[in-house]
């Protein structure tokens, strides 16, 4: 029966999902492989890219939207304004933020594509559920860039990227801003609208 019983346990170990076995990647860890994947294949495809935007969005969405929480990000950019608009709205809407999101982060990526980028140390001694990596691009001809990765991994499986904080500016906060003024004055459709147009123009535009 003991004999039975080490048998069963072995075969429980063996067929226990790999997801299951493995701890999740640390938030410096989730920064740092996904932009040395991200610059990895930016100096790969670089010329590519240059004339095919819709490839670089593609890549994007592949390497960097994964690790993104959009939909938190989404309701912290609508604000107030989340708890007024429709579902099916918000919905609208999440789509053409996630494109907007792609050719932002693709874009600002590609310049910085020859570029080193240092993570910077990260401790969370007291085990919280939201916190800030900070990166450096080193830059030889001007300034370095400094860029917070805000992340969580409240009610998610994974720490993910909320907002990213560039030079002290938030991305959150700026479109927050921007945002809930158009949604105050002509309502989600205008912005929606808005947002449309500029996605399919940057799409276009070689």
């Amino acid at each position: 029966m003991k004999r039975l019983i080490n048998v069963i346990v072995l075969l429980s170990s063996l067929f226990t999902p790999a997801s299951q076995a493995q701890e999740p990647m640390a938030p410096d860890v989730v920064v740092r492989t996904t932009i040395d994947t991200l610059l990895a294949d930016l100096s790969s495809n670089k010329d590519l890219y240059l004339t095919d935007k819709t490839q670089l969005f593609a890549m994007v969405d592949r390497v960097i939207m994964p690790h993104m929480d959009i939909e938190r990000t989404q309701r912290l950019v609508l604000g107030k304004h989340a708890r007024t608009i429709a579902p099916e709205k918000q919905a609208v809407f999440g789509v053409e933020f996630k494109n907007l999101l792609l050719r932002t982060y693709g874009t600002a990526f590609y310049d910085y594509t020859d570029q080193r980028i240092i993570v910077k140390p990260f401790e969370n001694p007291n085990n919280e559920d939201r916190i800030t990596v900070y990166t450096e691009i080193v830059r030889t001809d001007a300034p370095n860039v400094v860029l917070e990765f805000k992340m969580t991994n409240r009610d998610l499986p994974a720490w993910k990227v909320y907002d990213l904080v560039t030079e002290g500016v938030s991305l959150v906060s700026n479109y927050r801003s921007q945002y809930g003024g158009i949604i105050t004055r002509n309502g989600i459709d205008a912005l929606i609208s808005q947002l449309l147009d500029k996605n399919v123009e940057a799409s276009a535009t070689p």
